[in-house]
């Protein structure tokens, strides 16, 4: 008899420090499995963190955040 195995996710909550710039428009969040290489960004407005949910709990996952200006 054979048991599936447990299927576990992992979240990581991420913060960072406001930009300044008057013209902030918002922040995307970029994630990915691999050093540079990220899937589509996540929007997530004028917020200073933001938590990802169901990652593969023991994979590795690098971050980036960019902000974005109103221009």
């Amino acid at each position: 008899m054979t048991l599936p195995s447990a299927v576990s996710a992992a979240s990581v909550t991420l913060r960072w420090q406001a930009n300044s710039e008057p013209d902030l428009a918002g922040y995307l969040v970029y994630y990915g499995t691999r050093s540079r290489i990220y899937g589509q960004p996540i929007s997530v407005g004028k917020v200073t963190s933001h938590t990802l949910n169901n990652l593969a709990d023991g994979t590795t996952y690098y971050f980036s955040i960019s902000a974005l200006d109103t221009a």
